[in-house]
């Protein structure tokens, strides 16, 4: 692949992430300035996800049209060409990675599917965080409500933080003021008591939800 190929890509990878940014940014405007700029991020992602199919080694020579490019993105075939061109992207810090692709792709082939996606998960998030409040057992999931997945849920607080400090950065928190190793461990032993208290048809919910954390706070020592 070219250098200039690949730069236009990566440009268009960093305009989508920068339109998404945007649309958590705004939606304090309303959903339907939220839902503008995620229109226009999957453009951008849509734009970049075409280029690099063309770039790719295995679809030289084949006809590439509109209806070929859709097969290609609902495939769950593995694509590396892809994944590295979504790496080299960072999104909250970390690099992209493909369901973020595809999730704002989406946005553009086809929006009224995104649309429901993201007001599903706001729906499932509000409900959990309600039998949350109700569960006699703070940490413990009720049948009623499934729990989002770690990536949904850090969506969601992002816009929610976004929405609340309307630009403002984050107060810097100093040495002084981090938790104690006591502090964590405390919080390791809460859990710990309350998976003792859960019942054995929560066992398997629980294991979902302690799996996802540890390997969350596994890549901060990692």
């Amino acid at each position: 692949m070219s250098s200039t190929a690949s730069h236009e890509i990566n440009l268009a990878l960093r305009t989508a992430a920068g339109h998404e940014r945007a649309a958590h940014a705004a939606e304090a405007g309303g959903m339907k300035q939220y839902e503008m700029k995620m229109v226009s991020a999957g453009a951008a992602a849509y734009g970049a996800f075409v280029l690099a199919i063309k770039a790719a080694p295995e679809y030289q020579g084949r006809k590439i049209d509109d209806a070929a490019i859709r097969r290609i993105y609902s495939s769950t075939k593995a694509r590396p060409w892809w994944d590295a061109h979504l790496k080299a992207v960072k999104v909250e810090g970390e690099p992209a990675e493909r369901e973020w692709g595809k999730r704002l792709i989406q946005w553009h082939i086809d929006p009224e599917a995104a649309k429901a996606r993201r007001a599903k998960l706001t729906l499932r998030l509000a409900n959990y965080r309600k039998a949350q409040e109700k569960s006699p057992t703070r940490g413990v999931r009720t049948p009623q409500a499934a729990a989002p997945s770690t990536a949904e849920m850090r969506t969601v607080a992002r816009a929610s933080e976004e929405t609340a400090l309307a630009g403002r950065e984050l107060p810097r928190i100093t040495a002084e003021a981090w938790p104690s190793l006591e502090d964590l461990l405390g919080e390791v032993n809460r859990i710990s008591a309350a998976v003792r208290k859960a019942p054995e048809t929560q066992r398997e919910a629980l294991l979902d939800i302690l799996r996802t954390t540890a390997r969350e706070v596994e890549r901060y020592v990692s």
